[in-house]
């Protein structure tokens, strides 16, 4: 991926608000298929598609998540990353 590309990614995953739109679990699911093809180690995602939250704090939750995976992926050599929102 190039870097004009990554900056695209990035910046349209920055102004996405699934997460008020669809919901976290439904945004959290995507969000993990969207790095499962990018992370070459084992991404165990667990979502209690239940969960029903705030628009506001579904999007700051959604956020955290989507750099929490983003700093896996890129500086920590991880062989192993596990999401779960219960």
């Amino acid at each position: 991926e190039s870097a004009v590309e990554q900056v695209r990614t990035l910046s349209y995953e920055l102004h996405s608000n699934v997460a008020e739109r669809a919901g976290l679990p439904f945004a959290l699911q995507r969000l993990s298929g969207d790095y499962r093809d990018r992370f070459s180690g084992n991404l165990r995602v667990q979502v209690d598609t239940s969960v029903r939250l705030p628009a506001a704090t579904a999007n700051v939750l959604y956020r955290i998540a989507q750099m929490a995976l983003e700093n896996a992926l890129r500086h920590s050599q991880a062989d192993q990353v596990s999401l779960a929102l219960r």
